[in-house]
C-alpha cells in the first residue's frame, strides 16, 4: 500500500521522570527519486514524552501523563514543543 514514510524501529529512552516512546520514520522507497526526499538514510525521530510517576507504597504502577512531541531529523533536532522543566 502507498505511504509517505517506512517505518524503521521502535524504542524508549528513559531518563527518569520523563519516558520517551520513539519511532523512526524513514524515507519509503517510491520516494527515492524525488529531489526533495533526501537521501537514503534520511530520517524523522517522532517522540512521545511522558512523565511517570510512582510511589513508595506501588512502585511498580506507574502514572503517566503526555508532557509532549519531540521531532527530530537525523541530523538534529528540528522541533520540540516540550518545556521539561
Amino acid at each position: 500500500p502507498f505511504s509517505t514514510a517506512k517505518l524503521g524501529r521502535i524504542g524508549q529512552e528513559c531518563s527518569p521522570p520523563f519516558i520517551k516512546n520513539v519511532i523512526e520514520w524513514k524515507r519509503p522507497d517510491w520516494a527515492k527519486n524525488l529531489p526533495f526526499a533526501g537521501s537514503e538514510d534520511a530520517r524523522i525521530l517522532q517522540k512521545v514524552v511522558t512523565k511517570g510517576l510512582a510511589t513508595p507504597e506501588e512502585p511498580l504502577l506507574v502514572d503517566l501523563s503526555v508532557a509532549g512531541l519531540e521531532l527530530a531529523s537525523g541530523n538534529g533536532s528540528i522541533d520540540t514543543g516540550l518545556n521539561l522543566d
